[in-house]
């Protein structure tokens, strides 16, 4: 019988697994490549960005709890993407306060709905007007960080 280790060995010496372990070392190899490339980093940056603005025109627009969690996504692209090439430090500070507030928005969503299923109890009300309360809060904190920030213009018209 033999062992695991001899079995898979054995599997990535065929030439099935040759052939896709050579194609993923391709694709590492053109990942490094588009990661030192500056005209592809920007590109990503202006990408990410532009996702940022849409997603904050939806959510500034519709106000309501989807569109705003598409922008919470967004951000947290944005901050992972201008991060890791390490272009604007005070780009990624402004990701990290929205991120914790939408975070923090975040949390009080998934609350109120676990309250909503919960059965009905005398202070099922107030907790409710609470965790609303806490809600409003951190999305007019979040429109506060918001307000005249040049890169998170949601009409497009600040250059990052």
């Amino acid at each position: 019988v033999r062992t695991a280790r001899e079995a898979v060995t054995g599997m990535l010496e065929t030439t099935h697994w040759q052939r896709h372990l050579g194609q993923w070392r391709d694709f590492l190899r053109t990942v490094d490549e588009h990661a030192t490339d500056s005209d592809h980093s920007r590109a990503a940056v202006a990408a990410a960005l532009e996702r940022v603005r849409e997603a904050l025109k939806t959510a500034l627009a519709a106000d309501e709890d989807h569109a705003w969690h598409r922008f919470r996504i967004s951000v947290k692209e944005l901050r992972y993407v201008t991060d890791a090439l390490g272009d604007d430090d005070d780009l990624v500070k402004t990701c990290k306060k929205l991120q914790t507030l939408l975070g923090d928005w975040h949390d009080t969503v998934v609350q109120l709905n676990l309250l909503d299923e919960l059965p009905g109890a005398p202070v099922h009300d107030r907790l409710a007007d609470i965790i609303t309360g806490r809600k409003s809060d951190f999305l007019s904190r979040t429109r506060k960080l918001l307000i005249g920030h040049p890169v998170f213009d949601p009409e497009g018209s600040a250059e990052s």
